[in-house]
């Protein structure tokens, strides 16, 4: 009885300090889910590209806005090489992506329309039918149905 009273307060305890929810977490452009081709390398990279800006940030001032130079340009070189590397890395991406799909036109249209930022969204799943929330594909293509032939009856009515 008591270990499963001080199990059951341990769990609610880590449940409260340590597990996130996944909308709540912060996502950046460098997530390897949405650019594969972003490294370790790269990421360890753009940081050290945040803080040489930070260290040239800290000695601009309201009267020099330009601040130390010399730390500006070793920011302005870096920065510059880091998003060729980041070219590169995702050039080279994409190229392995379409030789490995290379005589498969629908795969590389896929792909194309990828790049572009053309994907097929998912279609809400539930929709909310005479006040009460439906996930029952018919019943929904049934909702529809009814609002749609409805419409003529109306314009009729009025």
């Amino acid at each position: 009885e008591n270990l499963n009273v001080f199990a059951e307060d341990i769990k609610l305890r880590i449940d409260e300090h340590f597990l996130t929810d996944p909308a709540s977490v912060h996502t950046s452009k460098r997530t390897l889910i949405f650019n594969p081709w972003i490294t370790p390398g790269i990421i360890a990279s753009v940081k050290r590209k945040h803080i040489l800006y930070q260290q040239w940030k800290r000695t601009t001032t309201k009267n020099d806005k330009s601040g130390n130079l010399s730390l500006y340009l070793i920011y302005k070189e870096f920065r510059k090489k880091l998003k060729h590397l980041i070219k590169l890395a995702k050039k080279k991406h994409y190229s392995l992506r379409f030789n490995a799909v290379k005589g498969n036109m629908k795969k590389t249209w896929s792909l194309i329309n990828e790049l572009r930022g053309k994907r097929k969204k998912p279609l809400n799943s539930s929709f909310k039918i005479d006040s009460r929330l439906v996930e029952d594909k018919r019943e929904i293509a049934d909702g529809f149905n009814k609002f749609f032939v409805s419409i003529a009856g109306n314009m009729n009515a009025k």
